[in-house]
């Protein structure tokens, strides 16, 4: 792939974060969520910037370690999947912290659209990730990363306070 290809994906996908943050403010106004919405706003500027940064440490390591990449070894594709689950693992213990925070007390049915809120997050940060690791082992890996963390972590809140409790 190109540079030019690559900066396309990136852009467009970073449209689709943003397409996803209004689809987001239009389902958390409503509620009075502003500072959740805040918060996965804030989260998301963060995820690209530590994707972007992440994505570059590894491609300078596998670079110095000469691991193969075309055509790409197993110890390539493994790497850029670690750096991928780290994140949404990562991403989908943080969302689903914030949701339940905002969650707390509220009637069912809001604290139902909170956790699609969550979701839609969860499917964005998969979309980030997938600007950079494109290929269909990766999509493979960072779907079920992305919605099963999320969904692990808001059924079991204590493991996510206990791994990424700092984060919020």
């Amino acid at each position: 792939m190109s540079h030019d290809e690559a900066a396309e994906q990136i852009r467009w996908n970073a449209i689709w974060n943003v397409i996803i943050l209004v689809v987001m403010a239009i389902l958390l106004l409503p509620l009075r969520r502003w500072g959740l919405l805040w918060e996965f706003t804030r989260a998301f500027a963060v995820l690209w910037g530590v994707l972007l940064l992440a994505s570059w440490l590894m491609m300078l390591a596998q670079h110095r370690l000469r691991v193969e990449d075309d055509p790409p070894s197993d110890a390539y594709l493994l790497s850029n999947a670690a750096v991928g689950v780290v994140l949404l693992v990562t991403w989908g213990g943080y969302t689903a912290l914030l949701v339940r925070a905002s969650a707390t007390g509220a009637p069912l049915w809001v604290a139902i659209l909170l956790h699609v809120a969550g979701v839609l997050a969860a499917h964005a940060a998969f979309s980030a990730v997938c600007a950079i690791y494109m290929g269909s082992f990766y999509r493979m890996i960072n779907l079920g990363s992305a919605v099963g963390s999320f969904a692990l972590f808001a059924a079991w809140p204590a493991a996510a306070r206990a791994l990424f409790g700092g984060l919020t």
